[in-house]
């Protein structure tokens, strides 16, 4: 007995790790580890379950279920297959925190690594920190996206710090440390959101947990952390403390706000919600459509997600396992190792209410089920009895099943990337037909029917054979049926029409396209040319006018330097409309740095300095207006990272020319990874 419970703990240490440090886990082996202690530890009978319990286990068969409706199906499996192992987790903590000994050793077992993580975190900031002053800047407050710990972005490793911290606090012994560097994280993150909970956590943790020996363990270290901080860091904490004194900081809350106004026109399945992982598809048309934005995937809050990917029904059911804990919380309230998860629980909850990453972080869910485990912890475990254990081995059983399909279809979806892969490359090398045959291969499922489509659309292209032609209007046409959100998808349509001289249907989907989005420059960019084609030059002008002015690196295309050639009263024109543009000065930042870019390409050098210098006085963290005043160290820092050595060799860098695939990739790329788990394939136009 002492040797299996030994092996799980080693094990559920050794997954634990895996997650916190993000190996990349291609097989799943840190669901099949959970899974076999399963086996070693089976769950209690039905029979003994709390309300928690039985609210666990519905969620986990509800995440499972938005597979099979989801939007976004390929992300939908990866969090059924974390949410399975959650449950699996949980169900082996409800028992074996109930053995002699478990809790000391899970705890104290969890130091190394946790404390080797903190560490690596810790001295990266340093790294990080000496990289931006290097480049030339004063302080690194504007610079936090580039700082990702264990390669966490700033506003999940914050949250991963609170779970940490709390688990550091249950660690009793030898625990200074971890969370003297858990504070110090916190506040080396210089997160509003972070700020604000982790003072909550602290009046909370004062009020609430005993004895005063307990409060003054995490009152100390966090005033240490923060005297430090402020002493060290005065610029950045003073920023982060001001809330909303920055131009960053007031369009971050702007963003977050209007991202909240547009939810009650996103929301489309009212009931059960779009899917797991289908926020950022179901936003797409309302708030990614601009190309004056930067694109974002997070919800607001964590309530605005689970609405939208749940439903109300999920609204339901984990605002019932909220209540469920609650009641669990105040019926053992004396225990103060319940008082420190409430307290980890409360706070986690606050800061998902400035922007949710929860439920996207393995690290996260994994880490609460346990903390879930150990808030109902009975004294002795529980026997199962002889006329329901019956029901264990089906339970188990069921657990292992559901989670080989749901590997099973990953694999298979991934096996069908890499046809869509190899065909491509073939593809490129010039060998058609073997690359047709591989393709047709796939699958007739998203995110291949897109793939499918563009490769067939570059076949016609290159042989002009109308079956291809056939073919990649038949696979756009079901992708867009199946997945009706995705707009991009009627632009992909609009350009196979337009390969194959069905002019017409192209405009006809362009200009729906940029009536419904007018600001995104590609969009205008391609209606553009279509207006150019049919004579419409004055049409054509304005549209090109607006896509500059979205997208000033346009400017930077081949097809614009070879207008002066072949058509230089229409490049004249576009240049003279420009010049009169940037007469008219800009407020935001932003828009500075795009009329600068603007400028500088009509060699209007004394109008460029002024709006550059201007925007990046507002918003340091633009880079390309660095690189046109001359700052090559601080273009470079924010374009390639700051883990990166600048040498001598890089400093003379030059704008790259820009291409039409290079402004679909950058719309469209990221997109596409978030919401089918894949890699947009594809070079789909003709660069002259």
């Amino acid at each position: 007995m002492a040797l299996r419970q030994n092996s799980i703990v080693i094990l559920l240490l050794v997954t634990q790790t895996l997650l916190l440090f993000q190996v990349e886990d291609t097989y799943h082996l840190t669901g099949l580890l959970v899974l076999s202690c399963l086996v070693m530890m089976p769950p209690m009978s039905p029979k003994h379950w709390s309300c928690i319990d039985w609210t666990m286990a519905i969620i986990t068969i509800y995440d499972i279920m938005s597979c099979f409706y989801g939007s976004c199906t390929i992300p939908s499996v990866r969090i059924a297959c974390s949410s399975v192992m959650n449950l699996a987790i949980y169900w082996i903590m409800r028992r074996l925190f109930a053995k002699p000994d478990t809790e000391d050793k899970l705890f104290m077992g969890s130091i190394i690594p946790i404390g080797f993580a903190l560490l690596i975190a810790f001295c990266s900031f340093f790294i990080f920190r000496h990289s931006v002053l290097e480049a030339g800047f004063a302080d690194t407050y504007h610079f936090r996206f580039l700082f990702r710990p264990l390669g966490y972005i700033t506003n999940a490793w914050s949250e991963v710090l609170f779970i940490l911290l709390g688990w550091s606090c249950l660690i009793r012994r030898y625990s200074l440390c971890l969370i003297f560097l858990s504070l110090s994280g916190i506040l080396l993150s210089f997160s509003r959101g972070a700020y604000i909970a982790l003072g909550v956590y602290l009046l909370i943790w004062l009020l609430w947990v005993k004895p005063f020996s307990l409060k003054l363990k995490l009152l100390v270290p966090c005033l240490v952390a923060l005297a430090i901080t402020s002493i060290c860091f005065p610029v950045e904490t003073k920023t982060t403390l001001g809330m909303n004194v920055t131009y960053s900081q007031r369009q971050s809350t702007e963003g977050r706000l209007n991202a909240l106004s547009a939810t009650k026109d996103i929301v489309t399945n009212f009931w059960f919600g779009q899917g797991n992982e289908s926020y950022p598809l179901a936003v797409d048309k309302k708030v990614n459509q601009d190309s004056t934005k930067s694109y974002t995937s997070m919800a607001p809050n964590i309530v605005i997600q689970i609405l939208i990917e749940k439903g109300i029904a999920g609204i339901l059911l984990y605002l019932s396992l909220a209540v469920f804990i609650a009641i669990c919380v105040w019926k053992r309230k004396k225990d103060v190792n319940v008082r420190i998860v409430a307290c980890v629980i409360f706070v986690l909850l606050l800061k998902e209410m400035t922007q949710a990453t929860f439920l996207s972080c393995p690290l996260m869910t994994f880490l609460m089920c346990i903390l879930l485990a150990y808030i109902q912890k009975e004294k002795n475990d529980i026997r199962q009895d002889d006329k329901t254990e019956k029901v264990i081995p089906v339970l188990i059983g069921s657990v292992w099943a559901i989670f080989l399909c749901l590997i099973t279809f990953e694999f298979v979806s991934r096996k069908n990337d890499v046809f869509c892969k190899e065909s491509f490359s073939r593809l490129h090398a010039g060998n058609v037909e073997a690359a047709a045959s591989l393709i047709e291969k796939t699958d007739n499922r998203l995110p291949h029917l897109i793939k499918k489509g563009v490769f067939y659309t570059v076949c016609f292209q290159r042989t002009k054979e109308r079956e291809y032609f056939h073919r990649a209007e038949q696979a756009l046409n079901k992708a867009c049926q199946l997945q009706p959100d995705d707009v991009q998808i009627l632009f992909l349509k609009a350009c196979l029409y337009s390969e194959g001289k069905e002019r017409n249907k192209a405009k006809a989907i362009m200009e729906n396209l940029v009536a419904n989005h007018p600001k995104n420059s590609l969009y205008s960019l391609t209606l553009s040319e279509i207006y150019y084609a049919d004579g419409k030059e004055r049409a054509s002008l304005d549209l090109l006018f607006s896509s500059v002015l979205y997208t000033p690196s346009i400017l930077g295309m081949r097809f614009v330097r070879e207008l002066m050639q072949a058509d230089s009263s229409f490049y004249f024109s576009l240049c003279h409309k420009l010049s009169e543009h940037i007469l008219n000065e800009p407020q935001a930042p932003a828009d500075l740095a795009r009329m600068g870019y603007i400028a500088h390409w009509l060699n209007r050098q004394e109008i460029a300095k002024k709006y550059l210098e201007k925007a990046v006085a507002i918003l340091p963290n633009l880079a390309t207006p660095w690189l046109l005043l001359g700052e090559n160290k601080k273009y470079y820092l924010l374009s390639q990272g700051a883990f990166r050595k600048i040498t001598d060799e890089r400093h003379s860098v030059k704008l790259p020319d820009r291409t039409k695939n290079d402004l679909l990739k950058w719309i469209y790329q990221a997109k596409f990874k978030m919401w089918y788990g894949e890699q947009f394939e594809g070079v789909l136009f003709h660069e002259k």
